[in-house]
């Protein structure tokens, strides 16, 4: 696939004169190179980024543990370097669709909008999470790790850039876990990624929660999880996932789900209760 320059539009009153100098007579890491062209009233930006591949599209295939710590090593090795040069880390555009791999290094590569005005609405834990939920992980590896980072990011109301620092170093330099591998249940089935239970769907249907009064299938050990989570019911031959109005939300391949609504699962599919991430094989 062909990457295609991105350009944006900057009022010439808002552009951001100190970091345009900044980045164009400094190689900073892991910034985008890129050129204006002034206009009447607007600077036209435009990158160099067509040797890079857009992280959707690098996302089309499965990733190892190593892979994927390495984008966030690199996002925080980025920050580092933009610190160096006075350099607005809300100025970073960080949607998924305007972030690139170098194809050669397999590092990051993100675009930094010399916008006075930019206000980017995408927060770091938000970033993070939305490479969590896009991300295609190597099935033949354990994957315990994604729970760890999870946990990480919900277990404080601000995110803590140093801690998760810390955590993604520490995960880098472990061994990484031998994949243990049951047996598979006749019929659909949810991995569950922590533990690596494949669970079996029954025709009656499965409520899933923390409460073992509550739930057919019980998840005690995570206090993400509500009683009541959610619940998988066959409708009309296909499998259906329905939130339960719980508190810290239920996920299909990223998107948060409206309480008590069916929504139709295909195979493959990525399902997160709060922060426990589950596979649905059909």
């Amino acid at each position: 696939m062909e990457t295609k320059e991105f350009v944006v539009t900057v009022r010439r009153r808002q552009f951001d004169e100190i970091a345009y100098r900044m980045i164009s007579e400094n190689e900073i890491y892991g910034i985008i190179d890129f050129s204006v062209e002034e206009q009447a009233n607007d600077v036209l930006v435009s990158y160099q980024n067509e040797a890079y591949v857009p992280l959707p599209v690098y996302f089309e295939r499965e990733l190892t543990r190593a892979e994927i710590l390495r984008i966030f090593e690199n996002y925080f090795a980025i920050m580092d370097g933009m610190a160096g040069f006075l350099l607005d880390e809300h100025q970073l555009l960080l949607d998924c669709r305007q972030i690139y791999i170098d194809p050669e290094s397999g590092e990051l590569r993100l675009i930094y909008l010399p916008d006075l005005a930019c206000e980017e609405e995408v927060s770091i834990a938000e970033f993070i999470r939305q490479i969590l939920f896009l991300v295609r992980y190597d099935p033949n590896e354990d994957s315990s790790y994604i729970v760890r980072i999870m946990n990480e990011l919900n277990a404080r109301t601000e995110f803590d850039s140093k801690r998760f620092c810390t955590l993604i170093h520490e995960l880098a330099a472990e061994d990484v876990p031998v994949k243990q591998e049951p047996a598979v249940p006749e019929g659909a089935y949810l991995l569950r990624e922590s533990t690596k239970e494949k669970i079996h769907l029954p025709d009656a249907g499965l409520v899933m929660g923390k409460d073992p009064q509550q739930s057919d299938y019980c998840i005690a050990e995570n206090q993400a999880v509500s009683r009541r989570h959610a619940q998988l019911e066959k409708l009309d031959g296909e499998w259906n996932l329905i939130d339960l109005n719980s508190l810290n939300g239920t996920y299909k391949n990223g998107e948060r789900l409206v309480g008590n609504i069916a929504n139709r699962l295909e195979n493959k599919d990525v399902i997160f209760l709060a922060d426990e991430r589950f596979i649905y094989y059909a």
